[in-house]
Order: structure tokens, then C-alpha cells, then sequence
């Protein structure tokens, strides 16, 4: 819509009479525009609106004035007269549905008192406001909005800003007028309507609600006390104080993604915000306090400031990614919250960026919709790798210096990523924009192979991929390289380089060295052999920190994957250097690399069992099978991750401890939260009558979230081939769309399942497309990397032409497929 610019809304009043019982809704929405070139017409986003009358005021007076309704654009034109002052108002009325998809308004259910009920919620971002009011639905075009509601009188009414009047009115409803919101963009608002329960906390600086359907707030504790504490750090780190009067927590039963920071008012899929004592994990409690720190960081990274197109989402995204992590691991250093990042952020960016077909962090194109699976590991997840290596590059003073400069510059209003790295050049007064280059602008990354000639180390960067390609990109790298000494002492010497070789000189008396000291660079390491064997010393001998082990691991399984090294040289170093390893973060990937090598290479899978088993059986001694009280949260990460791998790869011990658990879970007995999903995964395979036991609690509309999603988990796990179709089609007609992704993820890795996936995905997908675009990109993601290796040619063949008639899915299906060759690679080099 290229009007942007000829006049821009300045102020939105948006009227809504919303009523759960209905289907449909209705309301008026009248826009404030400053003119900045004569027009005789107004374009408008709307979608599945049905338009009633436009009017613009002009001096005082409505006039009505005609328009056309261009469906397949999503716009609205509206005919006015050529000539009008600077200042003119549109007046337009309308009615509206409310969709199955989650996205615009939207019906959510949930069971209360043996009854369905329902409340109202929207969910705008990207370009989804259109759906509920005529507007410029584009994230450059900030306005300030005026929001009331007329709903049921017993009914609570929630949006971005605090209540400034609520009255009575005719039929037993209530008129609910909201203060004025900030200047912002459209797709931040948020409106729901229903029967909540809020919990209010007042004791700090900021008042923060927990807003929930009934019965429910008693589990948002530590969802509050998280949002307080990262309001408090943000008002701190950015020297900008929260703008608005109060903070919602909104839990709400359906919601297309996982969380969405509305100003003012953060809405989020259940389980990403409650904790039942007797269901949620320590790790899932650790989730819902990062899932809280990223919405709130939000409020300054995207809502503040917003993007002026949404190929420049990472300044949103990439931020609130890296303070999910930086937030917890300031308020709770025992939590290990930057070792949860390498394992979920760092490693899975690398993973995605080591494709051929991959993306910048600042997008290409400007498009209207960035949120693809493909796009996520790296927007996300790659963005905020690189910010954490720009800490240490720059220092954390004028990291936040810059950030601060950037954030008080541009507060309500918008920029591009050029803006950014100005501001950061002005505060700072060093160049960063080579480094914004090498790693904002270009795709992929580098691998380093480092060869030490007597006391000279000398350096090659190449682009990484899994599969071979040639590549001319260079990269800005900055290194910190630990030196250990013969006497058994180390220090850190750091090196800059944006040549294709570099050569750097070592002490004459360094035994060894690891490059990428702590993993804060986004970079592959190739060592010499030689090299790899001191370095395997001291992993055996834990004279390098966790950090530091799994990084070796990684890029040596990496090398191997990508047949640069042999497999078995990878097993060797395992069982030479791993096998007394008692760390969660290097074992935690080590198990993940060996299990995809167990599922592809049947011939390895005796070698993978037994140096397993040896790993598995040490570390259970150490902190025993059984939850143990207090201890800390990696610990019940690892061992929950243990039982299940020592099951599935044959433990007849853990399996017998499994059976019992799981029947005590049958008979209504408590089980430790943080053993739960290991437990349902091993009964899912063990109990005869499991399937029907997790269908009746899938059934019931009184079992939380998290439990649901853990019963999803184990259902993909189950390894009965006669039982396959059985659960994908269960799935489908018995699980929300929003969460198939948690069945598919596990039953597309189960070996049991591959022959299965691609025939059942064809014959499905018209069922699998009622889920929305990005419900059917998550389960490619999910299903075809390793379900369809038995199909490969003509799944290339199908997902191509499928990818030709939905654009959406183009990329999605670009990194399955090259996903998907990457495995039938490694098969192939490893027969």
C-alpha cells in the first residue's frame, strides 16, 4: 500500500461491542490523520470487515462519502473531496467475526464449574488489527489510541491501558473507556473481553496484574515476581522509565504462539505463565521466568522503538531474546541461565545458519509477514548471539551506553537498523559497523581451522555449511584464545581479524589453546589433530569449564555431520575424553549428537548404545534416579533428559522404574514435576492401556496446560508401528493445532514412525492447512528432515511445487528440504 507518508494517523477512537455468546461484533473506529499531500482518497488496511459507512469530518461536519472494499489487498479506499485542511478525521462502521485461527478477535474456550465458557482475546501482530478495525496496519505508523468496549456488565473488558470510566448502560451491559495508550503501532494493541479472575501487586514501582480465567491466579507468583523484577532491571539498564501505569499478565487457554508483548498488556499461552507445584518442572518454572523477562524487555525493544519495517525485527527480537536470559542470570545466577542459552538459542542458530538457503538477521525484503519457522532460529536465536558477542567486543559499559543513547533518541517512534548503529557510534565513539557487516547484514558464519606451526598459530576463516558450497564471505572475528601453559597455567590472549588468513604468535611454552574461549564468538573451530589430543587432556582431567567442553564437542560432531571428519573419529574422542563427564550443558548436546546419530547410522547404534549407557549409568550413581530436594536446576534437567535417552536406548533398570512410576501416575499418585515427562514418555511405550489414559486427560478441560503438553510429548514417543497412524491421526482431531507441533516434533524422530510420516502428510495436509500457515510450517519443520528420507525424490518434488502455490511456505520448505539432504548425506557417507 504505497500511501504511507500522504497522510498519517495521529489518533485512532475505536469503539467495539463485543459479546462471547456471538459470532460476530461491531463497532466504529474514527481516525485523526495529519495530511501531508493533497489526496482525494484514503486507503485503509481491512480484512473480512464488512463495511457499513465511511464519513469524514471535515470543519465540524460528518459527511458520508463512498468506498470500494478491495478483498484480495485487505483495503479500503474512501472517495473524498480534493481539497481538506492539514487536519481531518474518517469515521468508519463496521462489523466483524471473530476467527478460528487465533489471529485479530478470536473465541478462546476453557471449562469452568462442569461448563464451557469462553472469553475474547486478539492477537494483532503481524498484520492482523486489520481484522478488527480499518487502520494503516504498518508498524512505521505510530499513533496514539483511544479504546472503549460495551460488553456484559459482569464481564471484565482488558486492553493496553488502565480503566479511566466504566457506566452502566441499556440490555445489562457496561461501557468500559481505556486512558489513552503511548504512541505505538497498531499491531501492539490488545483487547479481551471475559469472566477473569486479577490478582493485583502494588508493593513496587510498578503495579503488576495477573489476569486469568477462574480458579487460576493462585499459580502466577512467579510470573509476577518476574515481571517486577524485570521492569525494575529494564527502567535500570536503559535509564527509561515504563511509561504506562500497569502491567498485565494475561493467561489465556488457546494462543497461536507462545507469548506477545502487547503494551501494556502481555498475553501468553498458559503454561508459559502459570506454575502448578505438583505438575511444573523446574525447568518449565525456569521458561516461564525467561519467557517473562523477553516480553517485558519488549516494552523497550519493539514497543518504545519500533521497526520501520519488519525486515529490521531483529532490533525487536534479537533484543528481548538476549534479555531473556541476561534478566534471570541477574536476579538468579544459580539458574545457569546463559548455559540454557548455548544449548537452546546459541546452538540451534548455528544448526539453522549452517544451511546454504539461510538469512541475515536483518531480513532481505521487506515483507508484511517475517514470523516463518524459517526465519526464527535466526532473527531470534542468531540475532541475540550476535549481541552477546558484541558485548564482548565492545564491553558491557558501552554496550548499554549505546543502547540507552539509541532507546531515548528514538522513544515512540521508529527505526532501521542504519539508525541504530549510528546511535551506537555516537555514544560510543567506536566503529562498529564493520561488525554489523560481517554479522547483521550477510548470512552464515565462519569455521576457523587453526594450525599451530612450532610457536606461530595460523588461522583460515571459510563459511560453514553441512553441505558443500563455495563462498567468497568473509567475516569481522573477533577471538579470545586461552593459552595453557607447560606449568599448568592459562590466560586469555584476544586477536581481531577480517582476512581470510591470519597468523598470530604463541609463547614458546604453550602446551595447548582453545580457540573461542567460553563460546562468546558465533563461529566453528577446526583443530589439527595433535591439537585436538591435548586439548582432549585437559577435558578428561576438567581443566576447561563446561562451556568450554561442549564447544569442542559441538564443532567436532558439526565436522562430522558435514563429512569433514570421519564419525568415528568423533565416537573415539567421546569415548576417549566424555565418558566421566558429569556436566548438564556438554552432556546435554553430547546426548542430542548421539541420538541423531543412533536414528540415521543403524550400523553405529551398538558403539552409540554402549558408550551411552557407560555416560548414563556414572552420572545416575552421582545424583541418583530419584529427585533430590533443592538441588539445583541443571541437575534435574540432566537427570529427567537421562531417563528418558537410558530408556530408549534399552536400560532394562530405568525402564522397570519408569513402569512403576507411570502406574502410580495411573492411580492418581503424586510424581516429582521434574521426573513427570520422562515418565509419561516411558508409560506411553510400556503400559498397555496408556494410549486411553492419555486420551481421557487430553478430554478433560481441568488438566493444566503443562500436563497436556507433556502427555502431547509422550504420544510422539510411543514405538508400536501399529499404533502410528493411530496417534497422527489422534492428533489431529483431539489436539489444538497450536500445540500438533509437540506430538510431530517427537514422532518425526521416533525411528518407529519414519516409513510412516511422508505417506500419512500427504494424505493429511488439506486437515493439516485448517491449522493456519504457520501451523503448517511447523510441522514440516517437524516431519519432513527425517520422515521423509525413505521418499526423498518425490518429497522434492512435492514440497517444490507445493512451496510455488504458497509463497508463505517457500522458505519453510527450502530448509526442510536442504534439511532433509543433510541427513540422507550423512546416512549416505556413513553406510
Amino acid at each position: 500500500m504505497n500511501v504511507i507518508n500522504q497522510y498519517n494517523p495521529l489518533n485512532y477512537y475505536i469503539h467495539l461491542e463485543l459479546d462471547v455468546n456471538s459470532e460476530r461484533f461491531s463497532g466504529y473506529t474514527e481516525i485523526l490523520f495529519e495530511s501531508t499531500k493533497e489526496t482525494d482518497f484514503v486507503i485503509l488496511h481491512s480484512e473480512s470487515l464488512a463495511i457499513e459507512k465511511c464519513l469524514a469530518k471535515i470543519e465540524d461536519t460528518y459527511i458520508e462519502y463512498p468506498f470500494y472494499v478491495d478483498v484480495e489487498k485487505s483495503e479500503l479506499k474512501i472517495i473524498i473531496p480534493k481539497i481538506h485542511p492539514r487536519y481531518f478525521s474518517l469515521k468508519i462502521i463496521y462489523e466483524g467475526t471473530f476467527h478460528d485461527d487465533l489471529l485479530g478477535l478470536y473465541k478462546s474456550k476453557y471449562e469452568h464449574d462442569n461448563t464451557t465458557r469462553y472469553i475474547i482475546a486478539s492477537q494483532f501482530e503481524e498484520i492482523y488489527a486489520r481484522r478488527v478495525f480499518p487502520c494503516i496496519d504498518h508498524p512505521s505508523q505510530k499513533a496514539i489510541f483511544h479504546v472503549e468496549f460495551i460488553i456484559d456488565k459482569n464481564f471484565v473488558g482488558v486492553s493496553n491501558t488502565s480503566i479511566k470510566e466504566e457506566c452502566q448502560v441499556e440490555g445489562g451491559k457496561k461501557k468500559i473507556i481505556f486512558n489513552p495508550t503511548p504512541r505505538m503501532s497498531t499491531y501492539l494493541l490488545f483487547f479481551a473481553v471475559g469472566d477473569f479472575e486479577i490478582k493485583e501487586d502494588n508493593t513496587s514501582n510498578h503495579l503488576v496484574r495477573l489476569i486469568t480465567t477462574p480458579n487460576k491466579s493462585a499459580y502466577g507468583d512467579l510470573g509476577i515476581e518476574m515481571a517486577i523484577k524485570s521492569l525494575d532491571f529494564c527502567d535500570n539498564f536503559t535509564s527509561i522509565k515504563y511509561p504506562i501505569s500497569k502491567c498485565d499478565l494475561i493467561a489465556l487457554p488457546d494462543f497461536a504462539f507462545g507469548a506477545m508483548e502487547n503494551y501494556g498488556a502481555i498475553s501468553f499461552r498458559e503454561n508459559l505463565l502459570l506454575v502448578y507445584p505438583d505438575l511444573t518442572s523446574q525447568i518449565d518454572k525456569f521458561h516461564v521466568a525467561s519467557v517473562v523477562a523477553h516480553e517485558v524487555s519488549h516494552f523497550w525493544f519493539g514497543d518504545l522503538v519500533s521497526p520501520i519495517d519488519w525486515k529490521y525485527i531483529w532490533l525487536n527480537e534479537s533484543f528481548a531474546s538476549f534479555f531473556t536470559y541476561l534478566i534471570p542470570d541477574h536476579y538468579y545466577p544459580e539458574w545457569h541461565s546463559w548455559d540454557h542459552f548455548i544449548l537452546h538459542y546459541y546452538s540451534s542458530a548455528l544448526n539453522r545458519d549452517g544451511l546454504i538457503n539461510t538469512f541475515p538477521v536483518e531480513l532481505p525484503s521487506e515483507e508484511e509477514i517475517f514470523i516463518t519457522p524459517a526465519k526464527v532460529a535466526i532473527v531470534y536465536n542468531k540475532g541475540a548471539a550476535i549481541l552477546r558477542m558484541l558485548v564482548n567486543y565492545l564491553g558491557e559499559n558501552d554496550f548499554r551506553k549505546a543502547i540507552t543513547h539509541f532507546l531515548n533518541k528514538y522513544k515512540f517512534e521508529c527505526a532501521n537498523t542504519e539508525q541504530y548503529w549510528d546511535a551506537f557510534e555516537e555514544s560510543t565513539h567506536k566503529e562498529v559497523k564493520n561488525f554489523a557487516t560481517s554479522w547483521i547484514h550477510q548470512p552464515g558464519y565462519p569455521i576457523i581451522h587453526v594450525k599451530r606451526d612450532k610457536d606461530k598459530l595460523k588461522l583460515i576463516q571459510n563459511r560453514f555449511t553441512y553441505i558443500s558450497h563455495e563462498s567468497n564471505l568473509k567475516w569481522l572475528i573477533s577471538c579470545s584464545i586461552e593459552l595453557f601453559k607447560l606449568d599448568g597455567n592459562s590466560e586469555i590472549k584476544e586477536i581481531i581479524f577480517d582476512k581470510r588468513q591470519h597468523e598470530s604468535m604463541l609463547p614458546p611454552d604453550t602446551y595447548t589453546f582453545k580457540l573461542n574461549s567460553k563460546q562468546n564468538g558465533f563461529y566453528r573451530i577446526k583443530y589439527e589433530l595433535d591439537e585436538l589430543l591435548r586439548l582432549g587432556n585437559l577435558i578428561k582431567n576438567k581443566k576447561l569449564p563446561p562451556i568450554d567442553r561442549y564447544g569442542i564437542e559441538n564443532d567436532l560432531f558439526a565436522l562430522a555431520k558435514s563429512g569433514l571428519i570421519e564419525l568415528d573419529r568423533y565416537l573415539e574422542f567421546i569415548v576417549d575424553n566424555y565418558i566421566d563427564e558429569d556436566d548438564y550443558l556438554p552432556l546435554e548436546n553430547l546426548f542430542s549428537n548421539l541420538l541423531y546419530c543412533y536414528l540415521l547410522i543403524p550400523l553405529k547404534r551398538k558403539k552409540i548404545v554402549k558408550i551411552s549407557k557407560k555416560i548414563i549409568e556414572n552420572i545416575l550413581k552421582k545424583i541418583n534416579i530419584e529427585p533430590q530436594v533443592s538441588e539445583p536446576i541443571p541437575i534435574s534437567i540432566l537427570r529427567n533428559s537421562l531417563i528418558w535417552t537410558g530408556f530408549f536406548l534399552g536400560s532394562e533398570d530405568i525402564a522397570r522404574f519408569g513402569v512403576k512410576k507411570f502406574k502410580d501416575y495411573v492411580e492418581g499418585k503424586k510424581i516429582n514435576p521434574d521426573i513427570l515427562s520422562s515418565i509419561l514418555k516411558i508409560g506411553a511405550n510400556l503400559y498397555q492401556d496408556a494410549i486411553n489414559v492419555f486420551l481421557n486427560k487430553i478430554r478433560d478441560g481441568n488438566i493444566p496446560q503443562i500436563e497436556k503438553l507433556y502427555i502431547y510429548e509422550a504420544i510422539g514417543c510411543i514405538n508400536d508401528e501399529k499404533c502410528i497412524r493411530e496417534i497422527l491421526d489422534m492428533t489431529l482431531k483431539e489436539i489444538p493445532p497450536q500445540t500438533w507441533h509437540a506430538v510431530f516434533f517427537r514422532i518425526g524422530k521416533n525411528p518407529r514412525a519414519l516409513s510412516e510420516i511422508w505417506p500419512w502428510f500427504k494424505e493429511n495436509l488439506s486437515l493439516i492447512e485448517k491449522g493456519g500457515a504457520f501451523v503448517i510450517g511447523r510441522t514440516l519443520t517437524s516431519l519432513i528432515p527425517y520422515g521423509a528420507l525413505n521418499f526423498k525424490t518425490e518429497v522434492i518434488h512435492f514440497l517444490k511445487d507445493y512451496g510455488e502455490k504458497n509463497e508463505f511456505q517457500k522458505d519453510t520448505i527450502e530448509m526442510v528440504l536442504e534439511q532433509l539432504e543433510i541427513n540422507s548425506q550423512f546416512q549416505a557417507i556413513n553406510k
